[in-house]
């Protein structure tokens, strides 16, 4: 008889310099070593942070959820900090807000703003579509390079008490949250 697996939902604040992928030398980290031990059931990241990337990372090995926070077509709310490799000028802000065309596609944010008391070229981010992949284009778009990124927020999960390199399971009231999506 096969058992199933219990479902199990763990949040990690992933450091910069930790690859998403199972690294199989010795010298290179990822963040399947953060985890290591956490739960006796195998679980994957829901969806990427690249390697330079920190923030938020959902593992799972609820394929339900899986499949629904990676899909393209649902709304999946996420924010990140940003900074870029020079000062956002306040009509470039302007030309975010309104909508760019990127590939044929008006590409828009559903927020942008300065991270109060930073230099401008530190922006908050909040997207639905698209992901990180969507916000670098956005930038480059108007000739901006994006020096690092850290999501804060996704799919209703924060990083609050969470410090970096550490995880924790989610309660069972997020846990409904990601079913709802």
């Amino acid at each position: 008889r096969l058992k199933p697996q219990m479902p199990r939902y763990l949040l990690l604040n992933k450091p910069k310099n930790y690859s998403g992928r199972m690294e199989n030398s010795p010298n290179k980290k990822d963040v399947f070593g953060l985890i290591k031990g956490a739960c006796k059931e195998s679980v994957l990241p829901t969806c990427r942070l690249g390697k330079n990337a920190t923030g938020l990372l959902l593992f799972t090995n609820d394929n339900l959820i899986a499949k629904k926070l990676s899909n393209p077509k649902k709304r999946v709310k996420e924010i990140y900090h940003l900074q870029l490799d020079k000062k956002l000028s306040a009509p470039d802000l302007k030309k975010i807000q309104n909508g760019l065309v990127i590939d044929g596609k008006k590409v828009m944010p559903d927020k942008i703003s300065y991270i109060e008391n930073k230099d401008k070229n530190e922006i908050g981010i909040e997207i639905s579509i698209g992901g990180i992949k969507r916000v670098k284009q956005i930038f480059k778009q108007l000739g901006y390079n994006v020096s690092w990124t850290d999501r804060v927020f996704f799919a209703g999960l924060t990083k609050k008490d969470l410090p970096r390199k550490k995880y924790r399971f989610l309660s069972i009231d997020e846990i409904n949250l990601l079913k709802r999506i």
